[in-house]
Order: structure tokens, then sequence, then C-alpha cells
């Protein structure tokens, strides 16, 4: 990290700085665990923790100050703040502004990681390029990735989550994009939001971020698109993609997602990562190229050796010569039905097993959303749903409602599946585990996959 001297700290975040010795800062912390020496420590705050409790642990390990609410008596230099929260965006958001790359912000329903990934993959062939570390996406961890930015860094690669209205354009307003994607406007918290329409208001908050001089890609097939379309700022670019082929998009799906077309161009679309839904995610990461001007031809192949974001649709070997499709790491309808279809894509449909869970934050849809997806397991062919939850009770329901030949399991928790995993599915079973994330799939991957015994966990 470059360093910065804390008197410029204290003034970036409107803190009073008259006292302050010229005390230099050669990193930032939040977390007394992996604080180096000569960190400057945000006593962060929250319902389940309060970081003030650890500012002296802060300085016994070499912290050079810290940022609080309050001082602590007895330990080193202290910027007192009304809120370091704030103040850790702020100094971010200073920082960000002293590197200067190309900042691209991401959001969206479903497929942000992916995209993420796959854009950032393409990025780091023309110059150095940064991109959010793992779920990274909120309040702490925005800032968190852009402390990490180093002056050689081109682009920064941004992705953006949020669970109600306002948080999005918080987080815009820190990293300060040029560059704003939406990927897709879905039923991921909408339980929290009322409807679609909110949601996608909510993501449009990245887009009235934009700069004049930057560029909005889009969703062409959304229906919320005109709405989307409608938060872009005068002046700014629009550069949208398809998944379905439209004519009037910059960047469309062909064939199927075998070819790719970028403007009046054509081009062979392979993709290394398992999924049918990853074709779409990278028209969304390959429009995002094209408004940058970059050659499509090293983008192209730069994604043919992109394996997959980890728990993501991750092929991995099971036991008793099984295949597993791991997408243990979240769950939505949208991506709960590619990852159904990507399964009969691998196997015949009476070598396919569903292990699947509950999918939160659905409120009023929830239990019609679960039976469209019990639904579309019968209508599959899938020979064996297992069921994890109350929710996904449902769907297995629905499915043996839909197909009464269908063989049907059903487990209060992953835990219990996982202590009856011989019972699961059968030597060379191609197996598709996925569920949100509050579910804890993972340890049923783990048992199947022989890494990990069920009493472990």
């Amino acid at each position: 990290m470059k360093p910065f001297l804390l008197r410029w700290a204290a003034k970036q975040m409107h803190a009073p700085d008259s006292w302050l010795p010229e005390i230099e800062a050669l990193n930032v912390s939040t977390d007394t665990r992996s604080l180096k020496p000569g960190a400057l420590f945000f006593a962060l705050h929250g319902e389940h923790f309060d970081g003030h409790l650890y500012v002296q642990k802060a300085f016994q390990a070499g912290a050079a100050a810290a940022v609080v609410t309050r001082n602590i008596e007895g330990a080193g230099p202290q910027i007192v703040v009304p809120d370091t929260l704030q103040a850790y965006g702020l100094l971010a958001n200073a920082y960000r502004r002293d590197i200067a790359p190309h900042v691209a912000g991401i959001t969206g329903s479903v497929g942000k990681t992916s995209v993420k990934e796959m854009l950032s993959t393409i990025l780091a062939v023309s110059g150095p390029t940064l991109a959010s570390s793992k779920n990274h996406n909120n309040e702490i961890g925005v800032p968190e990735t852009l402390f990490r930015l180093e002056p050689q860094h081109r682009y920064a690669v941004i992705e953006m989550g949020m669970r109600g209205e306002g948080q999005i354009a918080s987080l815009a307003r820190i990293a300060e994009p040029q560059t704003g994607i939406i990927t897709s406007i879905g039923y991921a918290h909408i339980e929290l939001l009322g409807s679609r329409e909110a949601i996608a208001r909510t993501k449009a908050e990245l887009l009235a971020c934009l700069p004049a001089s930057g560029t909005a890609v889009l969703p062409c097939d959304s229906e919320y698109f005109a709405l989307l379309r409608s938060q872009v700022p005068d002046g700014c670019s629009i550069v949208t993609f398809s998944g379905k082929g439209s004519a009037s998009a910059d960047v469309a799906l062909l064939e199927g997602g075998r070819k790719i077309r970028a403007g009046n161009q054509i081009f062979p679309l392979s993709l290394r990562a398992a999924g049918v839904h990853q074709a779409e995610n990278a028209a969304c990461a390959l429009a995002a190229v094209y408004a940058l001007s970059l050659p499509l031809e090293v983008a192209l192949q730069a994604l043919k050796q992109w394996p997959g974001a980890e728990g993501r649709m991750v092929l991995r070997k099971g036991k008793m010569g099984m295949t597993l499709l791991d997408d243990c790491y979240n769950a939505g309808p949208e991506s709960m039905l590619a990852a159904l279809q990507t399964l009969v894509n691998l196997a015949a449909p009476e070598q396919t097993v569903a292990i699947l869970g509950d999918m939160k934050e659905l409120g009023e849809y929830a239990s019609a959303l679960h039976c469209k997806v019990g639904e579309y397991v019968a209508e599959l062919g899938i020979r064996r749903l297992c069921t994890i939850g109350e929710l996904a009770g449902e769907a297995g329901a629905a499915a043996q409602k839909k197909r009464p030949k269908l063989e049907l399991m059903h487990f209060a928790s992953a835990e219990e599946a996982a202590v009856n995993a011989e019972a699961l599915a059968l030597a060379g079973d191609t197996v598709l585990i996925k569920g949100s994330r509050a579910m804890q799939m993972g340890c049923i991957t783990a048992v199947l996959a022989g890494t990990e015994e069920a009493d472990a966990h």
C-alpha cells in the first residue's frame, strides 16, 4: 500500500488534526489479528462488535495511530471522528483518487462475482488489475479492497452488494467507478425491498453515481431495462448486452452461446467454466471490455482460461466415481434454474441427483419460487431430488406432484444430510449441491468428495 500521512488522513476524514504528529501510516487495519506494524487502526463498531475494545491491543501490535469515536485513555495517537465506518470509507475514497485507476463497479441480483472475476481476468492482460476478493462487497469490504491498490494498478474491479436502499449509492461514492455494470435484476433480497422494481431502483443507484464521462453496461433483455437506462446521467455512454441474441444489443450471444457478437464482429465463444449461465455472464463482461475499446480477441482468449469462481459451479471428483457440481456459495431462483439445466447437460437424466437447500430472503414469493424450482426438476427428468430445509421441502413436494416416480429424499439440515451422505447418490452419478449460504451446504460436498468426515460439522 502507498504510505500516507496521518495529518493528511485526518483532513480527508474531516477530523481536527492540529495536534497530530507527522507520523506515517504504512497500511490500514480493522482487525488486530491481522494488523501489521505501522498500521492506521480503525475501531469499527456494530451490533455484535466494538473495535474500541481492541485499541490498546492494536498499539501493542505496532499500530501508528487509531481512528476512534471516543478517546481511549492511555493509548497512542488517536483521530476522533463522529463515525469510524464513514471515516473508513472517506479515507478509502481519497486513497482511490490518489492512485487513480479506472474503476469498474459491478452489481446485480445474480452473476456479479463471476462477471467480476471474468472482467478482472481479461483486464489483467492489458495492465495490473485489482479485484474484490471473495465476497468483500459491503461497506467494510469495498474500502478494504481499495486500500490494497498500488501505484501500478491500472484497473480496479469492485463488486458491490446491498441489503437495502442507499447502500449501493454509498459504495459507489467511495469507489467512484467510471464504468457501472448491472448484471441482472432478479429476486435476491426481495424480502427486504418488496418488489423487483424496488430491487432495480436500488441497483440503479450505481448508475446514478457515474460521471458524465462514464459508461453504463446494462442488460437489454431485462424487463427493467428502461428503468435502469433512465437512471444513467446525461452524457454518460450506455453499452448493452443480451443473452438472447437481441439485434439492438451492442454485445449479444448467438447460437445458444456458442458465438458472440460485439458491434459488427462475430467471434466463437469457448468457456472453461461450467454452467449454461456463464455465457451470459461472459457477454456482460465482454460488454465492459467493448466499452473500454480493448481487443475482443485477447479478451476471449483470457476467458478460455478462467476456471470459474470458487464455490460457484465448480466441477469436482467425488467418491465412487461421482462428478460433483459444487454450487454451494449461494442460491436464488435464477441461478438455481441455471444450475439444474447445467446438471442435465452434464449427464443422462437417470444419472443425475440434485441436492437443494432453501433459498433465503424471498419473502412472500418464497413458496411459489421454490415450487417453480421443484417443477423444473421434474420437467428435466432428474432421477433423484434431495431437499434440505422446510422451503426446499416444498420444492420436493411440487416436483413429486408433477412427476410421481421421482426419487425424493428430505432432510432438516445439511448436517443431517451429510451424516447420511452414502444414501444420497449412487456410484457414477453426477450430483448438484446448491443452496443459500445460510444452509451451509458445503459439508455435503466435503463428504461426497471424501475431503471431510460428516461428523466434523
